[in-house]
């Protein structure tokens, strides 16, 4: 990922930053290679010049040591029998700003990203909002914060390769759920019943495929004489039964390590008419 790195420099240089401060997943993914766990607990601090910085919780290091050859700063996490989280990461930040220069100066932040990218914990999202410029204000003794939206929307537009055979096997992985929702569209199947199968063997085969560490699979399903209205809309799977020679639509959202697919399939629960 050091290319992302030297982009996200050079961007920095243009608009005459000393630091960039991420701690959005999508962005952390973006400059290290590495999905966090839980949101807020991976930062990374790219200076102008030089190395940048990982802190993240320490039982997270030695797997992310496989994703990012950066350096790496680790604190205690989910623990008792140590500083709170919250301390350490300030520590850090505060050590970060004077070995890169960049105390008292205009450091980026992530300012406007309204949509957010989840961490592999999916049920915890984690926005960046005052506490966090807060935090950033505090460890690098500065009102100069920049909002980088830009820089990191513009660098992230284009994939470089190892991105692309990321985005790739995230689609390899999402035709297992798309197999198993043809063999899954049966009458007397519920809409819920499907939508856990395609799941299930996303989960079940992605994981640890090429070299997958987490993967979700977000399916929903929707079926019978509404669905031509309905089905161009977001909808919720229920557990309505299907019956034979309906029409079975099925929207899959697949993410592993942080790289999405989006999909959309749909089949005929038996013989489909002329019409279908």
């Amino acid at each position: 990922m050091r290319d992302r790195i030297a982009q996200l420099q050079r961007g920095m240089a243009e608009s005459d930053l000393d630091a960039i401060v991420l701690r959005l997943p999508e962005n952390v993914l973006l400059a290290t290679g590495w999905w966090v766990q839980i949101s807020g607990l991976g930062i990374v601090v790219v200076p102008r010049e030089g190395e940048a910085a990982l802190l993240l919780p320490e039982y997270e290091a030695a797997e992310a040591a496989t994703r990012f050859d950066g350096e790496l700063r680790t604190f205690l996490a989910i623990r008792a029998d140590g500083p709170p989280a919250g301390e350490s990461i300030a520590a850090h930040l505060k050590a970060l700003a004077i070995a890169s220069g960049a105390v008292g100066g205009r450091i980026g932040f992530e300012g406007s990203f309204e949509q957010l990218a989840p961490s592999t914990l999916d049920g915890e999202p984690n926005a960046v909002a005052e506490p966090t410029r807060a935090l950033i204000r505090s460890t690098f003794a500065t009102e100069a914060l920049v909002d980088v939206t830009e820089l990191l929307e513009s660098t992230r537009a284009v994939k470089t390769e190892a991105e692309l055979a990321r985005i790739r096997r995230t689609n390899e992985i999402a035709m297992m759920g798309c197999a198993a929702f043809r063999e899954a569209v049966r009458p007397g199947r519920t809409e819920v019943e499907i939508a856990a199968a395609v799941e299930s063997a996303i989960l079940i085969g992605g994981h640890g495929y090429g070299d997958a560490r987490v993967v979700r699979a977000y399916a929903t399903v929707y079926s019978g004489p509404d669905l031509a209205a309905n089905g161009w809309q977001y909808f919720r799977s229920r557990p309505r039964v299907i019956e034979a020679g309906e029409t079975v639509m099925l929207e899959l959202g697949t993410c592993a390590d942080g790289y999405w697919s989006d999909h959309t399939r749909t089949h005929v629960a038996g013989a489909a008419s002329a019409a279908q």
